[in-house]
């Protein structure tokens, strides 16, 4: 499945996109210096996610996504599956406590930066909001809302 063309406006139409991670490559990962990093560091995480056995969905938006020449970084979410642990990875079984507990680098440094990933939520959430008024069939609603990836062995 091909990805759509992007708008005038240089983005996806409204909507969920299944794509493989070498469609999101070819689109998406070419052109500049910034865009050729950013692919690497999402494939790079995707590998990891993936050689958990528990990756669900892993879905890429914001501005990576877009026609944008220097996108400043590559916003995913992922899904895993209900058995993942992520004890078994770090070996650290202590229960997880409040973000600023967590050792090493954050995801979420300050306010500035929590307040743009909320937007980010927000913005997924309008997404599959519109899907659910637009898809009338229950089968592709559900396919379409539940983000990239699936049974393609390189979906992203």
């Amino acid at each position: 499945m091909a990805l759509l063309p992007l708008t005038d406006e240089g983005e996806l139409p409204a909507g969920v996109h299944l794509a493989s991670l070498s469609e999101v490559r070819a689109r998406f990962g070419l052109g500049s210096a910034r865009r050729k990093t950013l692919i690497l560091r999402l494939e790079r995480i995707h590998r990891v996610a993936r050689a958990t056995g528990h990756l669900a969905r892993f879905v890429v938006f914001g501005s990576f996504v877009t026609g944008k020449p220097e996108p400043q970084d590559v916003d995913l979410f992922l899904v895993m599956a209900d058995a993942f642990d992520a004890s078994e990875l770090t070996g650290d079984t202590r229960p997880v406590g409040h973000s600023r507990d967590h050792r090493g680098d954050s995801m979420i440094a300050n306010d500035h930066e929590l307040n743009a990933a909320l937007e980010r939520i927000r913005h997924l959430q309008g997404q599959v909001a519109h899907l659910r008024q637009v898809e009338t069939n229950p089968a592709n609603y559900h396919l379409s809302a539940s983000g990239f990836g699936g049974d393609r062995p390189d979906a992203a």
